[in-house]
């Protein structure tokens, strides 16, 4: 697991700085003129992304002034154009919902979906419909954001889970994909618990390893997004919340390695991998909306950390095997002590065998059980590394066979001798107890 926060006191970059001059520097590029980003999905989007945080007031109000112009002289014919609507609901209910224009898209909007959801129920073939509007992931996501704009996500709530389910009965491996459409079918479920379990479920297949640069963006926002969300539906199950939280900081991770943040300062940007403007605009709408600041490790921080984790599981393997040697000691003792009381208490017949050697084998096995396990206590309480007779010991054993069982059976005889030796006190004890 990478950690998102500084080890030790070296120094290291920050993260949210870095990706935040970055993106902008390339969000910049794909700007057209102050408010405008190619079209109006990408405007909207990035407009999205800059109301989430603070210091850019005249490029949001340039935005809404764009767009606005836009929807006025627009004949919505194209599915880009349809999603545009959702993410624009969306930017106008909180940029200013008391503008016309937020009640004028919601009449183009929802006649829009309807239509389409009309034709959908129409068609006899996958050809039938107009827009295939909701073939696309993409569209579905921006969908759901208008539709919760208008507070209508109950009207269409059965309708859009239908298309999740649909969605993912689709061959298809993208995560990029899976970003979206999970997110859809957690908004629909209202985060259910059971529906967390499946999406999770769904998603632990995430290897970042294995991922490619166009998916690493969208499932770093999924997992950042949702994981308080998640969280929250699965408060009481802390393996799920790890799980997520474990992918989330490894995403995070890779997305450093992937892209050369360390250039951020350069004046002109160059990488070989140049996220569009819809995942710069999820990524800068991720980091306005974070409070802390992201830190990731450099290679010989990250090889140092790992060592600590490393060692960290090992040093609660050792707690749970002391604590299940200790256990295993008691157990045996405890065991040993109730037999002696009961030949005792009932000696069987000197015809077969008399008490005294009943409890001398007893002991024998009990002992030889008990050195067994003092070999693997020295090891739990360190003794091996601080006591050089003791490692001696515990290595010769180790490395040959007979010397362990003749340092056992010493054991064994050494406590039948005391037995034997003991016995009148022995059985007086026991006979009084």
């Amino acid at each position: 697991m990478v950690p998102l926060t500084t080890s030790g006191e070296q120094a290291q970059p920050d993260l949210k700085l870095i990706i935040h001059r970055t993106t902008h520097q390339l969000l910049e590029r794909e700007r057209e003129r102050p408010g405008w980003y190619s079209d109006p999905l990408s405007t909207a989007w990035v407009g999205l992304a800059l109301q989430a945080h603070d210091g850019h007031a005249d490029e949001v109000a340039s935005i809404a002034d764009e767009l606005e112009d836009w929807f006025g002289d627009a004949r919505v014919s194209h599915e880009f154009e349809v999603a545009a609507l959702g993410l624009m609901a969306e930017f106008f209910q909180q940029y200013d919902r008391g503008r016309p224009i937020y009640t004028d898209i919601e009449d183009q909007f929802i006649a829009q979906l309807d239509e389409e959801i009309a034709r959908r129920e129409e068609a006899t073939g996958p050809d039938d419909s107009r827009f295939q509007f909701f073939n696309s992931y993409i569209y579905l996501y921006c969908a759901l954001v208008g539709i919760k704009a208008y507070d209508a996500l109950d009207e269409y709530r059965d309708f859009l889970a239908s298309e999740v389910e649909g969605q993912r009965e689709a061959t298809w491996t993208e995560y990029d994909r899976m970003a979206f459409i999970e997110t859809v079918a957690l908004e629909v479920a209202e985060y259910d618990p059971e529906e967390c379990r499946d999406v999770l479920q769904k998603m632990r297949r995430v290897d970042d390893e294995a991922l490619n640069e166009y998916e690493l963006i969208p499932l770093v926002w999924f997992f950042q997004e949702q994981q308080d969300a998640m969280g929250d539906a699965l408060s009481e199950e802390k393996f799920a919340q790890e799980v997520v939280d474990e992918i989330r900081q490894n995403l995070w991770q890779r997305l450093y390695n992937e892209l050369p943040f360390e250039l951020y300062l350069a004046d002109e940007i160059d990488y070989e991998f140049t996220p569009d403007v819809q995942q710069l605009a999820l990524l800068d709408q991720l980091l306005g909306r974070l409070d802390n600041s992201i830190r990731v490790f450099s290679e010989e921080q990250l090889t140092e950390h790992e060592a600590e984790v490393a060692e960290g599981k090992d040093q609660t393997i050792r707690e749970n095997r002391r604590r299940k040697n200790m256990i295993e000691v008691m157990a045996a003792m405890l065991i040993g002590f109730i037999l002696v009381d009961v030949v005792i208490a009932y000696p069987p017949s000197a015809s077969f065998l008399d008490a005294p050697h009943f409890v001398q084998g007893i002991t024998i096995f009990l002992l030889m059980h008990l050195e067994w396990r003092l070999e693997d206590i020295s090891k739990d309480f360190g003794l091996t590394k601080s006591v050089p007779i003791v490692r001696d010991i515990v290595n010769m054993v180790e490395d040959r066979n007979w010397p362990a069982w003749i340092l056992r059976l010493l054991f064994g005889l050494v406590g039948a001798a005391g037995v034997g030796y003991l016995w009148t006190d022995i059985q007086a004890f026991f006979t009084a107890f």
